[in-house]
Formats: C-alpha cells, structure tokens, sequence
C-alpha cells in the first residue's frame, strides 16, 4: 500500500452494509478501493472513511487492531465528526437548514396565498418567488430563512456567495417539480409522490455527507455555513 493511502479491515461488515458503504462513498465523491476485506481511500480522506463507517454500523462493533503485511497495526474505525468549517466558517448545522427551509416555506406559501387571491397566475406566482430565492442566494447568500437562522450559502470553491448562474442551478435541482407543473399542469397523486420523494433524496446527503451537501449544493458546487454574528 502507498504512502498516500490508507486501509481499514471491513471483515465484518455484512453485504448490506458493504451496499451502504458504496453507496456513501460514491454519494461523498470520495474515490475509493474495495475488496471482500478492506476499503481503501486517500490519505486525505481516512476521516471521512471513518464517518461512512459509522454510518453505516461497522464502530458499533469496532474491530480489534490488526496487523497489516508489513506488520504495522492496523487503525480500527473510530467516530469522526463531519468537517468542523470551510473558509474560516462554521458548517451549518442540519436542524438549522431545516429551520430555515421551514421559514422560507411560510413566507413563500403566505405569499402564494396572498398572490393567488390577487388573481396572479401560477407562472408568475412561481416566477417571482423563484426570482426571491435565486436572488437573495446569488447577491447575499441568504434568504429570509437562513437569515433567521443564521446561516448562508457561499462558494465551496472560494467562500464567496454564489452570484446569479450557481444560485440558479441550486435553485432549480429543487424547484424542478412546480416548473414542470406550470407546464403539464396539476400532477396525479403519483407522480407528485415520486417528485417528493426525489426532492427528499435531493436533501438527503446534508445528514452524512463531510459538509453537509445535498445534491443541489453539489450541483451549484456551494456550501452552507453559519454566520458568525
């Protein structure tokens, strides 16, 4: 083994959870080699490892310390933390991206009721809004919810905000749903349920992935982190 890579003993892990096992790392970006016996990652990576492993119940029955080829002892799985910061920032916690996901959904459904009463046209309803999302994100990396709860999107890249192209995709990867039903029209009950499930799988990573990235962040290539008041 290199220098520049690291290997865990995975013996007891059962099928299913070596199934998780690659299905996190490929959801974390995070390359990797698997054998019936061990993972192996990047040097750069072994803590991440060793959240996925977590996650997927191999430190609920750590191994004991075994010794590699080359006689060395091999470091067992251990509980890691997700990433701490980014660009000198807090990494948004997930129940406050929930709270302000819950904000934002007041103040746009409030609105949606106010404009739809008004006589506004579903387009123009979901127009607008999408231009209050796409715009607080792209100039100030923050909608009303994330100002509330004290937390905003930046550039994983350079930890700037994110400016009117990113802010859009981002924006898009959630909102593609009520776009395609201004198109076709009101969905069957199942299609709206798998376009809720969809969106849920979109969310789904901030609870494991190192920065706490849904897919919709990946995309936009951002990050969530906490404003430090």
């Amino acid at each position: 083994m290199s220098d520049d890579r690291e290997q865990i003993r995975i013996d007891r892990l059962s099928l299913d959870q070596r199934l998780q096992l690659q299905v996190y790392l490929n959801g974390a970006q995070i390359p990797f080699d698997l054998t019936p016996a061990t993972v192996s990652v990047d040097a750069a990576h072994i803590d991440d490892l060793y959240a996925v492993l977590q996650l997927v119940g191999n430190a609920n029955t750590p191994l004991p310390p075994e010794e590699d080829d080359d006689g060395t002892s091999a470091r067992p799985p251990v509980v890691v933390h997700r990433e701490e910061t980014i660009h000198g920032r807090p990494i948004a916690a997930p129940v406050k991206r929930f709270l302000a996901a819950v904000i934002d959904w007041f103040v746009i459904t409030t609105g949606t009721i106010i404009a739809a009463k008004a006589g506004a046209p579903n387009w123009m309803i979901v127009f607008g809004f999408g231009l209050y999302v796409v715009i607080c994100t792209a100039f100030w990396g923050r909608t009303i919810g994330k100002y509330a709860a004290g937390i905003k999107v930046i550039g994983a890249h350079n930890g700037s905000v994110p400016g009117f192209l990113r802010s859009s995709m981002r924006w898009l990867a959630v909102s593609w749903g009520a776009v395609m039903e201004l198109v076709y029209g009101t969905w069957p009950i199942g299609i709206a349920t798998l376009i809720f499930v969809a969106l849920m799988l979109t969310y789904a990573p901030i609870l494991w992935d190192p920065r706490g990235r849904g897919w919709h962040d990946r995309a936009a290539d951002t990050v969530v982190v906490e404003i430090v008041r």
